[in-house]
Formats: structure tokens, C-alpha cells, sequence
């Protein structure tokens, strides 16, 4: 049976150009709001795996390993970035899925500063997540809540428990069937 690092080299080596081009959206989008260069946020993952401080199961797919390691960075970097935030406004929100399947996630607004390019992307990702839901009013309405910022009761605001835990749960789900559709 070969260790962890000779599986990793087999099956590097044998990714298709889409598996990497999959991989370097992947970094792109985890790294918004992060401070992180894609491409160091796809080394550190790499990186990880091969020097064992990431245990990689033998089922999982290498493709799907390093996009939930560098969703698992990023997500550390935002948490650390937020604790550091003098004014305490960032705000951050799962995209409800697991760790680096969601590609259009409502995650990614934040009250960090944004550079251009992650301006166009979070607009992008504005104009398409309204779009999913343009035939389904409420989870607009929410959706365009979490757009502005609202979280918790403010989010939820007159709506009964239920209706919100329905509607919230079609959004997340609504997203990841999206994103697995997209790779």
C-alpha cells in the first residue's frame, strides 16, 4: 500500500487540466477576504497534504481534499482577520455546504475592504445568486438580506421559525446542487 505522499505524487500527476483549472478557481474563491494569493493558498493545501498535517482518507478524491484544505485555511484566515478588524463589523456566513464545494456562496460579503478584483467577482456572484432565485420571492427576500449584511433575527425578521428554516435550508441547498453542477 503506498504512504500518503506516493498516492498524492500518482494522482497529481495524473490530474486533467479541467481538475486544475477546478483547483485554481477553487483557491481563487476561497482566498476573497482572506489576504492569502491563490496560488500560496494552493501551495499551503498542497503543501499540508504531503507533509502529513492533513491526513487524507483513501476515499476521498485528491481534487475534492485540497479544496476542502484551502476552504479550511481561508476559513481560518477570515476568522483571524475578523478578531483583528479594529471596528468588528466583519460578519461571516457559511454557505451552508461543505467545506470548499460552494463556489457561489453568500459567504464572501463582508465589510473588509475589497480589492477591484474581488469587487467584479462579489458583483458577479451578486448579479448570479439573484438570478437563481429570481422565481422564488422569499428566498429573494432573504438572499438579498444576507446581501446587505443582515444576519440572525434581523435576517429571519417577521418571518415564522419554519418558514425561515425551510427557506434557508432551499437556499444552501439550492447553492450546492448549483456549484456540483458547475464542475
Amino acid at each position: 500500500m503506498p504512504t500518503q505522499r506516493e498516492r498524492f505524487d500518482l494522482e497529481f500527476a495524473a490530474l486533467q487540466e479541467g481538475d486544475l483549472a477546478r483547483l485554481k478557481r477553487s483557491a481563487e474563491i476561497n482566498s476573497l477576504y482572506t489576504g492569502l494569493d491563490p496560488e500560496d493558498l494552493l501551495n499551503e493545501a498542497v503543501c499540508r497534504t504531503i507533509e502529513f498535517r492533513r491526513i487524507w482518507p483513501a476515499d476521498v478524491p485528491l481534487v475534492t481534499f485540497l479544496r476542502n484544505v484551502m476552504g479550511s485555511i481561508a476559513t481560518a484566515e477570515r476568522k483571524t482577520r475578523s478578531r483583528e478588524s479594529s471596528d468588528g463589523s466583519f460578519a461571516y456566513r457559511s454557505g451552508g455546504g461543505r467545506a470548499g464545494t460552494v463556489v457561489v456562496s453568500l459567504e464572501a460579503f463582508s465589510s473588509l475592504e475589497p480589492s477591484a478584483e474581488e469587487n467584479i467577482i462579489r458583483a458577479q456572484n451578486r448579479r448570479l445568486i439573484r438570478a437563481i432565485f429570481e422565481n422564488y420571492p422569499l428566498e429573494l427576500e432573504l438572499v438579498d438580506r444576507m446581501l446587505r449584511g443582515l444576519d440572525g433575527k434581523e435576517l429571519q425578521g417577521d418571518f415564522a421559525d419554519s418558514l425561515f428554516k425551510r427557506a434557508m435550508a432551499r437556499i444552501r441547498n439550492t447553492l450546492i446542487a448549483y456549484n456540483e453542477r458547475m464542475q
